[in-house]
């Protein structure tokens, strides 16, 4: 009999750590930069590339506080059992699909990593790899791939069904992901329902992400013989419609044939059941197809550059590897599409594991395709994701509450008060946001639907959280005329989330008047940096240091700009003179070998970098750590000293 139950689920872990206080001031749009469209995408596949793309994460803060220390940890798990599979969930984090595992094969049809280890992958900065990830509303990883989801167990009847779902804050959306495992079936079954809260309509993203660990004879089949492959090549996303699984860089449905990381978004004909699998030379592996609004379909692969191999142990401390096959509502990763307001969607996918004939799986293209193809077909049976989208367990536990058995964030509680307040529905008469979820991240906000003004805050205390919504400007505005430094400070925010950065240095301009922060001069240094007026963010920003001189962040900021305007010697002699906990930082350490380059000691430079250097949030494609490298090589070579090859630690490049 199906079983769902929580339990602890024990791994080596590194703490998250402290979230970043700084509001996000157009420093993560790299992931929605522009792309560079080939001759052979047609217009239909040009439709929404570039639609819906951010330029800041707000309201949401960074994740950036977390190390590469790593000590026994207990998650709480949600583990969905029956006869034949064992799913576990960690609703901790994102709620994802952390193992899937075949009992009768003794067989992990996941990548499972063995450490829980957050690097620089996401929008909010903290990713970390394996299992299957939900992601939601923007591309970029979902905004809460490290953060709780409320989690519910369902009963209908002697059946249960997992539920776990939250309120994502800038596309005002409500989502929820279902999992089914019912009696006597080999396949897993989970329905997703996306409603758009916002009241207006807004672009939508979902890709269900799924590692699978990489073997040489790894073959990832599709029903498609054309893909638009896509790469990142620094400043701009390169796509175009190839065919496949021939490529001029090799046979791409054996991931390790390929040296550089590419992704490849297949063109699966509209009309065709949608599915992937990833099939191992014994023909057996993990298939998932899904109802057919999950329309999208693609393989990312980490290439056999020595920057990607690099980056597969910097995720697992070097014990796994693994590829990931992925599927969507658009065509690829670079799409939003627009949903109406009010409009829900809703889709089922199935995850399990198919034996097929090795010879046809790892024979010609159309022979595994058919392969694959039959194998899922008799693997389900009758119990296809569009049967499973009408069965009736699954369409009562949709419309029924169960047992809390994990809180996720008060934000869908916060804006059941607001709209409360506003006369308005709440979210949901069926998704429960309890009051008890609600924090110390809602505390200033309910307070100021409550009083009309937000609580004293000391000027050194970061602030807890930012709001992004425009129903709360009136309040804000109406607040920040008492002249209170805070209420400015988060009107700036506000505003600035909103697209109006001139009201935004208002605010914070007035809120430095009325009682100067550290905080509020941050943010003017950083429209002053967009704005061109070098000079002037350098003295806001020193100003900020002067009056936040713990706060790392900022001092990161305040050497990156010194650096980059020829100020490095100013650098040096500042940071000598701030506290150790920030001279030690990696980031800190990294600006100050980058400047003993620039002032005429790159030996000094290099030694910071060759004796153990590690920089825990080194983002997903950045080569700053090789750039300096070979800044560093240019100048002792300069000074006489033979150039060394950069050592395999410090290398992440990609391509």
């Amino acid at each position: 009999m199906s079983d769902l139950r929580v339990e602890p689920y024990w791994m080596p872990a590194a703490e998250i750590g402290s979230r970043n206080p700084l509001p996000d001031i157009k420093t993560v749009q790299y992931v929605h930069s522009t792309v560079t469209i080939g001759e052979h995408v047609t217009e239909e596949q040009r439709k929404y590339i570039g639609f819906g793309g951010v330029q800041s994460i707000l309201p949401y803060q960074l994740l950036d506080g977390y190390q590469r220390d790593l000590s026994p940890r207990a998650f709480k798990s949600v583990v969905l059992e029956n006869e034949t599979l064992r799913a576990v969930f960690l609703p901790e984090h994102g709620g994802r699909l952390w193992s899937l595992y075949h009992k009768k094969e003794q067989r992990e049809l996941l990548h499972v990593n063995p450490v829980f280890q957050p690097c620089h992958f996401a929008l909010r900065d903290a990713w970390f790899s394996g299992g299957v990830e939900w992601n939601v509303g923007i591309k970029g990883h979902t905004p809460y791939t490290c953060d709780p989801m409320h989690t519910e167990i369902v009963r209908v009847g002697d059946a249960k069904v997992l539920r776990m779902y939250e309120f994502e804050r800038i596309r005002r959306c409500m989502y929820c992901i279902e999992a089914y495992l019912p009696d006597g079936v080999e396949t897993l079954f989970v329905k997703v329902r996306i409603k758009n809260a916002a009241g207006v309509d807004t672009p939508m993203y979902w890709w269900s992400t799924v590692a699978v660990d990489e073997h040489p004879d790894l073959r990832v089949i599709v029903p498609a013989t054309k893909a638009l492959e896509c790469f990142y090549n620094g400043s701009s996303y390169w796509l175009d419609l190839i065919g496949v699984p021939e490529t001029s860089h090799g046979d791409c449905s054996y991931p390790t044939n390929l040296h550089r990381v590419t992704d490849y978004f297949y063109d699966i004909p509209k009309e065709s059941p949608k599915w992937m699998a990833a099939i191992t030379g014994d023909g057996k592996g993990l298939f998932e197809t899904s109802t057919m609004r999950l329309r999208g379909r693609k393989i990312f692969q980490w290439g056999t550059s020595v920057g990607g191999r690099h980056w597969q142990e910097f995720l697992s401390h070097g014990k796994g590897a693994y590829v990931e096959i992925q599927a969507g509502l658009a065509r690829t990763q670079l799409e939003h599409l627009p949903m109406k307001a009010g409009e829900e969607w809703s889709f089922v996918e199935a995850f399990g594991m198919i034996s097929c004939d090795p010879k046809a799986v790892h024979g010609s293209w159309a022979q595994a395709q058919q392969a694959v193809s039959d194998a899922i077909v008799r693997t389900l049976g009758e119990n296809t994701p569009d049967a499973l989208a009408a069965d009736e367990v699954f369409n009562l536990a949709s419309r029924s509450q169960g047992e809390i058995v994990h809180l996720g964030s008060g934000w869908g509680a916060l804006e059941n008060l607001r709209r409360q307040q506003a006369g308005e529905a709440p979210l949901s008469d069926v998704l429960r946001f309890p009051a008890e979820s609600l924090g110390a991240e809602q505390a200033d906000w309910l307070s100021l639907m409550q009083t009309g003004a937000f609580p004293d805050h000391d000027i050194a205390d970061p602030p807890e959280s930012y709001m992004a919504q425009a129903q709360y400007l009136p309040m804000l505005e109406s607040a920040a005329l008492s002249g209170n430094w805070y209420a400015l400070l988060q009107l700036g925010v506000t505003r600035y989330a909103l697209g109006d950065a001139a009201g935004a240095r208002e605010a914070w301009l007035q809120s430095v008047k009325n009682r100067e922060s550290g905080w509020a001069q941050r943010n003017l240094a950083q429209l002053d940096r967009l704005d061109g007026n070098t000079e002037e963010a350098i003295r806001r920003l020193a100003r900020a240091v002067a009056l936040l001189p713990d706060h790392w962040r900022i001092v990161h900021e305040y050497g990156t700009i010194l650096n980059n305007s020829g100020q490095s010697a100013r650098f040096l002699r500042e940071v000598a003179a701030m506290p150790e906990t920030v001279q030690s930082h990696p980031r800190i350490v990294f600006l100050k070998a980058q400047a003993l380059c620039r002032t005429g000691n790159p030996q000094a430079a290099e030694d910071l970098l060759a004796n153990g250097f590690v920089l825990p949030d080194i983002r997903e494609g950045e080569i700053s750590i090789a750039d300096l490298w070979q800044e560093i090589q240019r100048e002792q070579q300069a000074h006489g000293t033979k150039p060394k090859e950069i050592p395999y630690e410090l290398d992440f490049r990609m391509h």
